[in-house]
């Protein structure tokens, strides 16, 4: 049997029967395919995954940062609208850029208020 490579994780389901997960993974192409673990079976996935992401921390996915303070200015000599985040070298932007992304921070923010989440 071949491997399976799925990029995805696109629906789990507990069987109320037997207690065992089913696991239904897409692969780049759409193709889906379903896994049942027993109980005893989801205890052993859940040891190797916890071994292996303890054993290479740094090789998971980047996690959102969040950023401490902001500043938004002016430049001095050049005509751009700088952002800067904590400590950081300031990102410089055309006032057509500094507006976009304005635009999108506004349409950002009114989307997760609409989903009422919070983050912190």
């Amino acid at each position: 049997m071949e491997p399976v490579k799925a990029n995805a994780v696109s629906e789990t389901f507990v069987q109320q029967r037997d207690g065992s997960l089913d696991v239904t993974v897409t692969d780049a192409g759409g193709q889906r395919t379903t896994l049942r673990l027993t109980a005893s079976g989801v205890a052993d996935l859940l040891k190797v995954l916890t071994a292996i992401s303890a054993a290479a921390p740094s090789r998971g996915p980047e996690l959102t940062r969040i950023p401490a303070a902001f500043a938004v200015g002016t430049g001095a000599f050049d005509p751009l609208v700088l952002v800067r985040f904590e400590n950081e070298t300031p990102y410089g932007l055309s006032a057509l850029d500094a507006r976009e992304l304005a635009a999108g921070l506004i349409e950002g923010a009114d989307d997760v208020e609409g989903r009422n989440l919070v983050l912190h």
